[in-house]
């Protein structure tokens, strides 16, 4: 027979087996409905053996059952910032009941009825702010041993480099087989460990602006972004100092210095999510990437 069990906030939970069937407390609005909360923890888990979330035969939410006990206020606030990592806020992250620590040490979020996802538009602007003021009472509280400022900044690092990496994947497959002035296209950046062989001018940018990492990554794409347009060698401008190139700058990097937004994020994210086709820019310059 299932029993009573106290996980999570907003739920009445039953422990069946290994699994936790959950349902409302009451006809709150400010709960997720079941389908995306279903999501919303699959995707969190992903990759995990807790990924396994789903609406049961008797439409009950039912969750993989987590071993452990409620963490302290350095657990809940290190379980927030992961979730921040990801793009997941948690707006009642105040309440220890929707957290457990498991036999490993780690943090687990276990209630996702007001966990919300960028997908969700406004809404999670808004969510987000109430998640971070929540996450600044934590910092305060007596025995936390993080400062909020700190939080932000490991957060932002690990946002930073995740895109970085992704448009560092991006350019390497603009240089991949073309020679420059006699030599292999591209200079060498090292992001997270990690070396990427891109365009010349955005390594240097890349280089220039790593001490600005832990700035918000909408601060930290507009500096980039103007670095890259400082940088740029215009083709409109060649130096009679160069050597031959065997093929003339191709149009994503061309774009990419051009750099013409009011947005600098959603220029990134849409250079990133490029599919054209490797492409010359102009075979009457000779310019080096």
């Amino acid at each position: 027979m299932p029993k009573d069990f106290e996980q999570g906030n907003n739920n009445q939970t039953k422990l069946h087996g290994d699994r936790i069937n959950k349902t409302p407390k009451s006809s709150s609005t400010f709960e997720q409905n079941y389908r995306t909360q279903v999501k919303n923890w699959n995707d969190y888990y992903i990759g995990t053996n807790n990924n396994t979330a789903r609406i049961n035969e008797r439409r009950k939410l039912s969750t993989p059952y987590i071993d452990g006990d409620y963490p302290d206020v350095n657990g809940m606030v290190e379980c927030i910032v992961n979730m921040l990592k990801r793009d997941f806020v948690m707006v009642d992250c105040l309440d220890e009941r929707n957290f457990i620590v498991d036999c490993n040490k780690q943090v687990n979020p276990i209630d996702f009825g007001q966990v919300y996802r960028p997908e969700s538009g406004k809404l999670y602007e808004t969510h987000k702010e109430i998640t971070l003021n929540n996450l600044k009472k934590l910092t305060k509280k007596a025995g936390c041993y993080r400062t909020y400022e700190d939080c932000l900044e490991e957060i932002n690092d690990y946002k930073n480099k995740e895109f970085l990496k992704k448009l560092c994947n991006k350019a390497e497959t603009k240089v991949h087989n073309r020679w420059w002035s006699g030599h292999i296209a591209g200079k060498k950046v090292k992001v997270d460990g990690k070396k990427y062989s891109i365009p010349g001018h955005l390594a240097k940018a890349i280089k220039s602006n790593m001490g600005n990492i832990t700035k918000s990554p909408e601060e930290f794409q507009r500096i980039l972004l103007g670095c890259l347009k400082a940088n740029a060698i215009s083709i409109d401008r060649p130096k009679p100092n160069l050597k031959w190139a065997v093929t003339a700058r191709d149009v994503w990097t061309q774009n990419l210095y051009n750099g013409k937004t009011n947005n600098p994020v959603v220029f990134f994210q849409d250079m990133i999510n490029d599919t054209g086709d490797k492409k010359e820019y102009s075979p009457r310059c000779t310019i080096l990437c």
